[in-house]
């Protein structure tokens, strides 16, 4: 783990999330989304979780002090902010809804984030969000 940078994820979700109306700040937000017991322990304090449009896998995105998880039907599957290396956004800009984020490993995972309005797709939110935490922990090294 690499040390506390000046910019935490806290700050950084409320800048980047306070605007979209499908993220929720705090633990509230994992309400109506059963967890195993103990599962959020390994990987810090709930920032807070966006949920995406009814049908869509995942279901819900969390956001923590230390990692994303991508909470689906079948699956639950995290990522540590210090295990990731760059993301790509979506290529289709109307089309796609997809994160594509490479890991320091050379591992890649993907994460859709479905929601936004006519104008503004919420994946690009979630990319500059990702981007951010990642730079912040990198200048903290």
């Amino acid at each position: 783990m690499t040390s506390t940078p000046a910019t935490t994820v806290v700050s950084r979700a409320h800048r980047v999330f306070r605007h979209l109306p499908r993220f929720r700040f705090g633990s509230g937000a994992l309400s109506t989304f059963p967890l195993e017991a103990g599962v959020l322990h390994d990987y810090g304090d709930v920032v807070g979780a966006y949920e995406n449009p009814p049908g869509v896998d995942p279901a819900l995105v969390v956001v923590t002090d230390w990692a994303l998880g991508s909470i689906g039907a079948n699956e639950h599957r995290w990522i540590l902010f210090d295990d990731i290396a760059t993301t790509h956004g979506p290529a289709e800009k109307l089309v796609d809804d997809v994160i594509t984020i490479v890991l320091k490993s050379g591992a890649r995972a993907q994460m859709r984030i479905a929601g936004g309005d006519d104008r503004f797709k919420d994946v690009y939110s979630f990319v500059r969000f990702i981007d951010r935490v990642v730079e912040d922990r990198k200048c903290a090294e």
